[in-house]
Formats: C-alpha cells, sequence, structure tokens
C-alpha cells in the first residue's frame, strides 16, 4: 500500500513538473520580466561605460525564489534593441558592453559573453543552480540562434571560492544544445 502511494505522488509530481527527490543542484532559469530597470544612484556604481545607458540597465537577481529578501549575486545587462528602438535607429549595431554579474555591494564578480536577454539576433537563455552557501555555485548561457549554424552555448560560469568571482574555464562557444 506505502510504494502504491509512494508511485501515485511522483506520478502526480512528474506530470506537476515537480521532483520527488528535492536537490541543491537544480537549476533555475532567469526571467528577463521579472528584471528592473537600475535606478540612477545605483547606476553611479557601475563602471563608466554603462553611464551612457540609463533607463536601459536592468538588474536581475539571482535567486531561489522571489521571496527571498537578501541576494548575493545579480545579473546586470543593458536591453540594447530597447536602447535602439528609443533611439529611433534599431538597424545600427553598436559594441554594447557585456553584462557583469555583481554581489550585494556591486562589486563586479564574473562577465557573461553575450549581451542578455537579446544580442544582435540571438537570445540568451541564463540558468543557475549548485546552490552554496546562499548563492549559485554555477551559472549556465544557453543561446537561442535563428541563423543557420543554430543553437550554442557556453562552459559554465562557476564559483571560485578563493577569487570569490565566476569564471568560465572556456569563451569558445559549443556548438548544439547543452546535454542534460
Amino acid at each position: 500500500m506505502k510504494v502504491a502511494f509512494f508511485i501515485i505522488i511522483c506520478i502526480f509530481f512528474l506530470f506537476t513538473k515537480q521532483s520527488c527527490y528535492s536537490s541543491t543542484n537544480e537549476f533555475i532559469e532567469l526571467n528577463e520580466e521579472k528584471c528592473s530597470t537600475l535606478r540612477r544612484d545605483d547606476m553611479l556604481k557601475l563602471p563608466l561605460v554603462y553611464q551612457e545607458y540609463l533607463g536601459f540597465v536592468k538588474i536581475c537577481s539571482l535567486k531561489k525564489k522571489d521571496s527571498d529578501e537578501k541576494w548575493r549575486t545579480s545579473l546586470i545587462s543593458i536591453w540594447a534593441h530597447d536602447y535602439l528602438r528609443s533611439k529611433g535607429d534599431a538597424s545600427r549595431w553598436k559594441d554594447f558592453p557585456a553584462p557583469i554579474l555583481i554581489d550585494s555591494k556591486f562589486k563586479e564578480v564574473g562577465k557573461l559573453p553575450e549581451l542578455y536577454p537579446m544580442d544582435w539576433v540571438t537570445h540568451l537563455l541564463v540558468s543557475y543552480g549548485k546552490w552554496h552557501a546562499g548563492g549559485p555555485g554555477e551559472i549556465r548561457v544557453d543561446i537561442s540562434n535563428p541563423a543557420v549554424t543554430g543553437d550554442y552555448y557556453y562552459a559554465p560560469l562557476e564559483w571560485n571560492m578563493e577569487k570569490r568571482k565566476y569564471e568560465m574555464k572556456s569563451q569558445e562557444p559549443i556548438t548544439g544544445k547543452r546535454p542534460k
């Protein structure tokens, strides 16, 4: 009887996309709609190259759930397409500064290889997990690319405890979809 009950519960969780076994290694996909425009006073804490994009720089907290008050790592990126539309020349692409990862004191702790949420034609899917000491131990960057060359991904950004930064072993993109 207990086995049948367990199987029914697992089937329920399977259909509701839940796991029967909770893991600290689960990955959460960053939702670009939950990112917020950076305030002017916080913009001053960023490198100067971001200053001209006031109103188009957003911050995205990398936390386990929305109710988490405290965050340790966030992503800062320029919404480039919105910026270009506001200038009336959406077809003229610029060399935008790379997105950065910051800690709660706005100290840079890593960089993404391409603009989030969209580079020129590619769309970035950022996920994070492998939790350690309240923060993500690994950040993954997968690229949805409509061009003939197709989708690709990068080696994960991994937290280096000694350097207190996220590091990517290789900046070379890997063709195809990330293996599960």
